[in-house]
């Protein structure tokens, strides 16, 4: 209705939606077509489930193998941890603790001082 939205026309809008039904049911009877079904049907999920569980059990993705790379990811090290410089890292944490501080002070409570 755009812009025309007024009371009396919404009126006569919904009062014309009965007899359009009826129209169209009528000339639906009149043609034999088949009742429209309007759900969607959905394919089940279960072989697709399955599937997937069978590569799982074949690839054993989440189990520990030494020394496994793969070609795509040749940079990333097998522990990713192991490179870290523990010095640089708490400096760091320092450094950023400071700033929350300098930025966001805690007020202390009179219990705890």
């Amino acid at each position: 209705m755009g812009a025309n939205k007024t009371d009396r026309a919404i009126e006569r809008s919904s009062k014309s939606c009965g007899g359009e039904r009826h129209t169209v049911e009528n000339f639906d009877c009149q043609v034999n077509r088949a009742n429209h079904s309007t759900s969607h049907s959905h394919r089940s999920s279960a072989a697709d489930e399955e599937k997937m569980l069978t590569d799982l059990h074949e690839l054993k993705p989440f189990s520990t193998t030494t020394n496994r790379k793969y070609d795509s990811f040749s940079d990333i090290m097998a522990d990713p941890l192991a490179t870290l410089n523990l010095a640089d890292f708490d400096k760091w944490l320092r450094k950023h603790k400071r700033n929350l501080l300098l930025d966001a002070p805690l007020v202390q409570d009179e219990d705890e001082a």
